[in-house]
């Protein structure tokens, strides 16, 4: 089983929260992956992932 610290679980749940506001509606795809720094793509394929 993986352990992760409290820094990547805290990264982990940002970017949990982060696609649960584009899910909702109150977040852009383009302000989303902004915050994250990556591409738009990038964001969609993170989405999937998580």
């Amino acid at each position: 089983m993986v352990k992760y610290t409290k820094d990547q679980l805290n990264i982990i749940e940002t970017k949990k929260r982060i696609i649960k506001e584009v899910k909702q509606g109150k977040l852009s795809v383009k302000s989303a992956s902004s915050l994250l720094g990556i591409t738009r793509q990038g964001f969609w394929k993170l989405r999937n992932k998580l």
